[in-house]
């Protein structure tokens, strides 16, 4: 995976996270997938902003978060 690649990824996941679209379970699954291919640091990032999103509230409906939780698993 280029680096403009995974600079895609993490800007797509930054606007899919608190969506209330088809969207997120698109970003997650991507994440899931290419998970391997991000740097500690992105993959940190990531996961600290999905469970701020969760625990504020702001990570979309419940289909959603569960969709940001299975990320987290990775």
């Amino acid at each position: 995976m280029s680096k403009k690649e995974i600079d895609l990824l993490v800007c797509s996941f930054r606007y899919a996270l608190g969506r209330r679209t088809a969207m997120v379970s698109i970003i997650t699954e991507y994440l899931k997938e290419d998970w391997h291919k991000l740097g500690e640091w992105q993959q940190k990032q990531i996961k600290d902003d999905i469970e701020h999103a969760i625990e504020h509230g702001c990570a979309g409906d419940d289909c959603d978060v569960d969709n940001w939780k299975c990320v987290l698993k990775y």
